[in-house]
């Protein structure tokens, strides 16, 4: 009776511990994805700094940032707007965001923002 018990018990345990397992997982993915995100973030308010230091800047060949790897390129689309592409990378995972941005009294502020992947 008590080996029953506690054959029993081992089973609700492993059942217990691979849901937890499952959820940590998942946190995991969540976590990276977020890391991901706010690399891609950082890649284009990076490029945007550029381009409100001069509207010449042709954005930034890849370069480490923290655990990713950040590059941008910026294609002129008249003399007052600019196309910024934007990808940050953590390990095999990447991250692209396109902007269309415009300048107000030589301030350059987004006019249409997507995250490709």
């Amino acid at each position: 009776m008590a080996l029953m018990l506690v054959a029993l018990l081992t089973l609700g345990l492993a059942i217990l511990a691979a849901g937890v397992a499952a959820r940590l997982g998942e946190a995991r993915r969540e976590v990276e994805s977020l890391r991901l995100g706010v690399a891609c973030d950082a890649a284009l308010a990076e490029a945007l700094a550029g381009l409100a230091v001069s509207k010449g800047y042709g954005g930034d060949a890849a370069h480490s940032f923290g655990t990713s790897t950040l590059e941008s390129s910026i294609e002129w689309l008249s003399l007052e707007e600019r196309r910024v592409v934007v990808r940050a990378s953590r390990g095999e995972k990447t991250c692209e965001a396109v902007a269309d941005s415009a300048f107000e009294d030589d301030v350059p502020y987004v006019v249409r923002w997507r995250r490709l992947r």
